[in-house]
């Protein structure tokens, strides 16, 4: 695999931009809060995340309205 597509964790990766760098950190991080929110109260439906440059660009939440339960 090249370096290029090799992943590695966040705290590894070194970013010259800094403060453009902590903004998508926290942009992740929220992200990982409110899926993991989600999952807890049992979400029904899916979620688009597009990303820009390689930055989390917009999420959107798509959610079921009619939800079956089997009795």
């Amino acid at each position: 695999m090249s370096d290029m597509l090799r992943l590695t964790s966040l705290e590894e990766r070194t970013d010259p931009m800094g403060k453009k760098r902590d903004k998508h950190l926290e942009k992740l991080e929220k992200l990982t809060v409110i899926m993991k929110a989600l999952m807890g109260d049992e979400f029904t439906g899916h979620i688009k995340i597009n990303f820009s440059q390689g930055s989390i660009g917009r999420v959107e939440k798509f959610e079921e309205i009619l939800k079956v339960t089997s009795n």
